[in-house]
């Protein structure tokens, strides 16, 4: 399944790229759940029995459900190839000189979803040691179903494969200019051993540690 907004859903005809029915269900949820911020409750009788797109709320409720049960399951069967990055992201982070995303996922054993991004806040962040997708404010609970939703129109930065050749990709490239090549791979080698990094990451601690 693929989600792909071509523009901000500001009305109900405004996704493309659908698959097929069963996405166009759930491209029309994510619309819904955009929009439900400015619904109001009609008079009298249950808003749930509304009719938008010819379903009922609680119709749509359900399929909002389903997606974001879609996207935890993607993301948790990727688990063997979300552990690889933390030890890649290392091996960039020396050579094109320190950044906190890629020491978050080394030291910390978490990578980010760019997609989840509100006002330059990363709302979803993936546990490498599990695959699970967790709340960057606590990683110890789930990511909410309302920070995934948000997450569907760009499933590709939910592609473990996809993040990985990226990362091996950037480790071909050359250091950075001015860069003491000594140093940073012995700064490099200090961290991993200090971190006991391998190359599938395990996580030596609980989330409640961190």
């Amino acid at each position: 399944m693929k989600l792909v907004f071509l523009k901000p859903p500001h009305k109900a005809g405004d996704f493309y790229n659908i698959k097929n029915s069963s996405d166009c269900a759930l491209a029309m949820c994510v619309c819904f759940v955009v929009l439900c911020g400015q619904y109001k409750s009609p008079k009298g009788g249950s808003h749930m029995d509304t009719m938008i797109f010819g379903l009922s709320l609680k119709t749509l409720s359900s399929k909002v459900d389903e997606l974001v049960e879609f996207i935890r399951a993607y993301s948790l069967k990727q688990k063997e190839l979300w552990q690889q990055v933390p030890y890649l992201a290392l091996q960039v982070d020396s050579r094109s000189g320190s950044s906190y995303e890629y020491s978050l996922a080394y030291q910390k054993g978490f990578w980010r979803i760019e997609s989840s991004i509100i006002i330059s806040y990363y709302s979803v962040v993936v546990d490498c040691a599990t695959g699970r997708l967790v709340c960057m404010a606590n990683t110890s609970e789930d990511a909410r179903a309302s920070d995934l939703i948000r997450c569907a129109a760009r499933l590709e930065d939910l592609d473990a494969n996809a993040v990985l050749n990226e990362l091996r990709k950037k480790v071909q490239e050359p250091h950075f200019k001015g860069c003491d090549i000594v140093k940073s791979e012995t700064r490099r080698k200090k961290i991993q051993q200090g971190l006991d990094l391998k190359e599938l990451y395990v996580r030596n601690c609980t989330l409640s540690q961190l």
